[in-house]
Formats: C-alpha cells, sequence, structure tokens
C-alpha cells in the first residue's frame, strides 16, 4: 500500500514540474545594432517527447520579416528550452539588413496566468562564421498565431489546374 502510494505521489509530482510549452510564443528580443528597431519574435513550437521543433518569425511589421525552420530539446524537470534556428524559408527586409541565425537558451515560468519563456540568445550571420551581437529575450504564450499559413497542396504530376 505504501509504494502503491508513493508511486502516485511521484507521478503526480512528476507531472505537475512538466510544463507543456507547445503552442504560440511573442515577445521581444534585444539585439544591438540590429536592422529592425523593435526586434518582435514569435516561436511556434511543437514538442515531440524532449524533442522540439517549429518556426520563429522576427518581425517590425508585415513588411518586415524573416521566417526560420528551428529544432531543439527541451528539459521538463529543468523547465529549460533550447531551440536552434535552421532555415530561413521565407523574408521580406530592407537589403542592408543580415540575417542572424540564433539559439535561444530560455527557461519557463509561471507566475498567476502569465507564462513566459525568457532567457538569452547567441547567433551567427547567415553564410559566416561571424558571431551576432547576443542579447536577452522574453516570450509569453499567446492563444493564436498572428502568421497564418497559406494551405498547401502538393502534387506529383507536372501539370495542374484550379478552377475557381
Amino acid at each position: 500500500m505504501k509504494k502503491g502510494l508513493l508511486f502516485i505521489l511521484l507521478c503526480v509530482s512528476t507531472t505537475l514540474l512538466a510544463q507543456d510549452v507547445n503552442g504560440f510564443w511573442r515577445g521581444t528580443l534585444t539585439m544591438p545594432g540590429g536592422c529592425f528597431p523593435i526586434n518582435n519574435i514569435e516561436l511556434q513550437i511543437t514538442v515531440t517527447n524532449e524533442s522540439i521543433n517549429g518556426n520563429s518569425y522576427h518581425y517590425l511589421d508585415a513588411n518586415n520579416y524573416i521566417k526560420k525552420t528551428f529544432d531543439g530539446s527541451y528539459d521538463a524537470g529543468l523547465k529549460k528550452v533550447i531551440v536552434q534556428e535552421g532555415n530561413v524559408t521565407n523574408y521580406k527586409i530592407p537589403q542592408t539588413c543580415v540575417v542572424c541565425i540564433k539559439r535561444y537558451e530560455l527557461y519557463y515560468s509561471k507566475q498567476g496566468k502569465l507564462e513566459t519563456l525568457s532567457g538569452n540568445w547567441t547567433g551567427k550571420i547567415m553564410g559566416t562564421t561571424s558571431d551576432c551581437q547576443s542579447g536577452s529575450i522574453t516570450l509569453s504564450r499567446i492563444k493564436e498565431s498572428l502568421f497564418k499559413e497559406p494551405p498547401e497542396i502538393r502534387v506529383d504530376t507536372g501539370k495542374i489546374r484550379l478552377d475557381f
């Protein structure tokens, strides 16, 4: 009986420690000398076991943005998220701007209803070994993304016809 109760308490305490970081997170990051005066960011996180992946959007407005994919890990016990940005999949920025591929080390916290991921980032200028000026980042959980993906239809033929 005591072993069964101990097992249940252990399972409940582990569940309470393991916070779900799936979903949408929006905030800002510091980037001294960056292209945008305010560096807004949105992460769309999908967790599978201890691995994560998704998309990051860095933006000033609808006419100035960079979309990247990312992979990483989530340690529920430490409440720690590691994100490594990868490929740039879409962008619209001034030609004078450079793209920084970032690595984030974030920690989850919850105060009342407010859930945050905060920490620091480092990075390399895309296509080089040059460092970006690192900074800090703070994100809050949001219900909906600002960025909607258009539906895609995959076809295995060279011809497609759409009639509306």
